[in-house]
């Protein structure tokens, strides 16, 4: 058996390209039966998600495996000894957009457990995006909040002036490593009621918004870097009522096989997230009450609907090196919805 490891997976969790390929040959020929029962240890520690158990010696060592999604205690920080170890997204920055509620509210909280500085972008409501950092910090997370709202003219360079001024507090270089574009709303019309000025804003705020944020990103990516688009499930399930805003998620999700290509030279991935039905404020009257719920869990093969964290988990995982060869993507969040 050969396993072929193309460079070397680095401190941050990206590998390295400048290293040279090497190949380890394994087999009872070539490496002691103890090596062997070292690499069995660490395959098994991969696959549960521990990360004490890794290889030592000659072998190469197995990267941290992906954090469990019922434990929300941020990964670079040990309650039982009180010391921080390296997480998956260690020392990177995260630019969250629309994350004081909701969807974002939770990849905001789940890309700071995996060790990522957070900025946490909002549109007016500063007080839960202040309850969104307070709940990261008090968590042994870093956080911090970044107004601006999107949909209006001159909203991306507000964003990055602002995201730029704060990481310079910080002493921290200007680098963007993750950016989830998460931001949006819905205004409800048909073929019959839709509106241009509510067709205008939606395009803008989920087509146009995300475009441009990721043009200006681009000088503050690094190789590796990941970008996520949430997307809707809208997409694929017809939603007569909600046109306009099914077009503008469309164009969103249109973007992102559009732009891996020519990201790919610099092993940027960007993919898409599509949730479903899901516990939040924007589509309250579908899980509110329980003749509700139970409406909306019956189209789903899992038999309920979406809790944020379900999508949280998902961006983790798009956002860590796990998913360096995931790109151009949609990946449909919806359990099995309309199946």
């Amino acid at each position: 058996m050969a396993l072929r490891a193309m460079g070397h997976v680095d401190r941050t969790g990206f590998r390295n390209r400048t290293s040279p390929p090497t190949t380890w040959l394994l087999s009872s020929r070539h490496v002691p039966h103890h090596a062997l029962a070292r690499l069995a240890l660490a395959v098994a520690a991969y696959c549960i998600g521990a990360t004490e158990l890794a290889t030592t010696g000659p072998l190469p060592r197995i990267a941290d495996g992906v954090r469990r999604s019922t434990d929300r205690t941020p990964h670079n920080h040990d309650n039982r000894t009180g010391e921080h170890s390296m997480g998956p997204l260690d020392g990177r920055t995260a630019l969250v957009t629309g994350a004081s509620r909701g969807i974002g509210r939770a990849i905001a909280q789940r890309l700071a457990a995996d060790g990522a500085l957070v900025a946490v972008h909002y549109n007016t409501d500063e007080a839960s995006a202040r309850r969104t950092v307070d709940h990261i910090t008090e968590n042994g997370g870093a956080a911090f909040p970044l107004p601006g709202p999107l949909g209006t003219a001159g909203d991306v360079d507000r964003v990055y002036q602002r995201l730029d001024e704060a990481l310079a507090r910080r002493g921290l270089p200007i680098t963007l490593h993750v950016l989830v574009n998460n931001a949006g709303h819905n205004t409800h019309g048909s073929i019959h009621t839709v509106r241009p000025d509510d067709f205008d804003h939606l395009i803008n705020v989920h087509a146009k918004a995300p475009l441009f944020l990721i043009q200006q990103a681009l000088p503050r990516l690094p190789d590796h870097a990941r970008i996520i688009n949430i997307t809707s499930a809208a997409t694929r399930v017809a939603l007569p009522t909600s046109l306009a805003y099914t077009m503008a998620k469309a164009a969103l999700q249109s973007l992102s096989p559009t732009l891996a290509k020519e990201l790919g030279t610099r092993s940027i991935t960007i993919n898409n997230i599509a949730p479903g039905v899901t516990q939040t404020d924007l589509n309250k009257h579908r899980w509110e009450t329980p003749e509700a719920r139970a409406q909306n869990a019956q189209h789903t093969a899992l038999q309920r609907v979406g809790h944020p964290t379900d999508i949280a988990d998902i961006a983790a995982f798009l956002a860590s090196d796990q998913a360096r060869w995931i790109t151009g993507q949609t990946i449909d969040a919806t359990g099995g919805s309309h199946l």
